[in-house]
């Protein structure tokens, strides 16, 4: 209902078969298992080139996205399309873990790293990667991190810079 939760459709489709445990009932779960199965068969016959992107609710027989970002990338652009899109999640990850420790950065990558997590958990059922506004928070993330990263080596920079002044005025 124009971008808000319309509350009784999701207790109807979601919460009332959650809490009874019928969760094959849960929103539209079995329609997204039947297309994650259809993409398998896909990949299956096109595993390297795959079949083109954004071509996947064309062939589908539920006329539909597969639903999960990353077989996606898989069925419509082949192994090396998802190996490229893991590539930059895990890129994306390792900077956020590594910088970690760093004091003067500490805070923005806890949240980078919680923000890629959750992201990549996302993508599991996400529709449409290929949309543009899907990949702003991925570049924004990007972004930050390596101006952070930039920042931070100025900063050390500088502060070497002046204790080696330091240094050399006590002498």
């Amino acid at each position: 209902v124009n971008g808000y939760i319309d509350i009784q459709m999701f207790t109807n489709r979601v919460y009332n078969n959650l809490r009874y445990f019928n969760i094959s009932e849960a929103g539209s779960y079995n329609i997204k298992i039947e297309l994650m199965k259809e993409s398998i068969r896909i990949i299956s016959r096109n595993p390297f080139i795959g079949i083109g992107a954004d071509q996947y609710s064309m062939m589908s027989s539920f006329n539909s996205t597969v639903h999960n970002s990353y077989l996606s990338f898989w069925s419509e652009g082949g192994i090396f399309s998802l190996i490229g899109f893991l590539y930059v999640l895990f890129t994306i990850f390792k900077l956020a873990l590594g910088r970690i420790n760093l004091i003067t950065d500490k805070n923005t990558s806890i949240y980078t790293t919680i923000f890629t997590i959750v992201l990549m958990i996302n993508f599991i059922t996400d529709t449409q990667i290929y949309q543009r506004f899907r990949m702003i928070p991925i570049i924004l993330v990007i972004y930050i991190l390596y101006q952070n990263a930039y920042l931070c080596k100025k900063k050390m920079n500088h502060d070497i810079k002046r204790s080696n002044k330091f240094q050399g005025e006590r002498l």
